[in-house]
């Protein structure tokens, strides 16, 4: 049971990373494995912070149990409703380059609501640089699950599925993205199901 929690939790937070490539894909923006590298290092490295944190907590609170069902069905809604929130930012982003820095608020909001805007430099090409960014923004949800889940399930576990898997959903997203020409969907909603699910469980 812990092992299929694992598995849907780790493939839920990368889902945001596979549809993204797909966009890419579609794009003809290339993301170099070395980038996919430093994305997933960014992913895994927060994640990884985030699960020991939890794991930490689990000395001071009661039932962890049930603070994580929260954390988790809490990120689970606002994922349902991550599409309206993206479309808010796009309608009130600031339509300029900005210069890239991995600290800019609004550089980071960019990136969330339209993450090809990480391809800063208009090359069609995602540098290890650019992909700092990009792995920052992809790893958001990680902090949240990452709490909820180092309250209830090994942290090295869910760390080490994280590693491995989040590059394969990049890989096929492009490979994807490179068979169509467009793409304008958000699977959001259906992390945020899972998500749900899991809390119940």
């Amino acid at each position: 049971m812990d092992f299929i929690q694992v598995f849907f939790l780790v493939s839920m937070l990368s889902l945001d990373a596979f549809v993204i490539s797909i966009s890419y894909g579609a794009s003809k923006i290339i993301i170099p494995k070395k980038s996919i590298l430093v994305i997933n290092f960014v992913g895994s490295f927060i994640l990884f912070i985030s699960l020991y944190f939890g794991f930490f907590l689990r000395n001071f609170i009661t039932n962890p149990d049930i603070f994580s069902s929260i954390i988790l069905f809490g990120l689970g809604a606002s994922k349902i409703f991550d599409g309206t929130i993206k479309n808010l930012i796009k309608k009130n982003q600031i339509r300029k380059k900005i210069k890239f820095s991995i600290f800019s608020i609004n550089f980071i909001l960019t990136i969330y609501a339209n993450p090809k805007e990480a391809d800063i430099d208009e090359s069609r090409y995602i540098s290890p640089k650019e992909a700092i960014a990009l792995g920052v923004v992809l790893a958001l949800d990680n902090l949240a699950a990452g709490i909820g889940a180092g309250l209830i399930l090994n942290p090295i576990n869910v760390a080490i599925l994280s590693f491995l898997i989040d590059p394969i959903f990049i890989f096929f997203g492009l490979k994807i993205g490179k068979k169509i020409s467009k793409i304008d969907f958000d699977l959001s909603f259906v992390s945020g199901i899972v998500f749900i699910i899991l809390a119940l469980i």
